[in-house]
């Protein structure tokens, strides 16, 4: 749920992705290549599953041995940097997680 009356959120990892999926499918998300971690990000979104369960729950998360924390950060990042434009209220008290 997406709360901005206490300013803390807690914010669905499919919002999250789907963020990240529109933002480099147009090329509005790119990475520069001199980018220290260019290389691990690029790793990680190779490696990032995504899969819809039986009873139609979507998952988002790392191939095994392998990690997500780089794409979740610019995804939360990134939705900040969205939302602050939409909603524009000042700082926010905190980021509870992702679900």
């Amino acid at each position: 749920m997406i709360q901005h009356a206490h300013r803390r959120y807690s914010v669905p990892k499919i919002v999250l992705v789907s963020h990240l999926d529109a933002r480099l499918h147009t090329g509005e998300l790119r990475f520069a290549d001199d980018l220290s971690e260019a290389e691990a990000i690029k790793d990680e979104l190779a490696n990032f599953q995504r899969h819809v369960s039986a009873a139609g729950r979507a998952t988002f998360e790392a191939r095994s041995n392998t990690h997500d924390d780089i794409v979740l950060s610019v995804g939360l990042a990134l939705w900040w940097a969205l939302e602050k434009r939409t909603i524009n209220r000042g700082s926010v008290a905190g980021v509870v997680g992702l679900y």
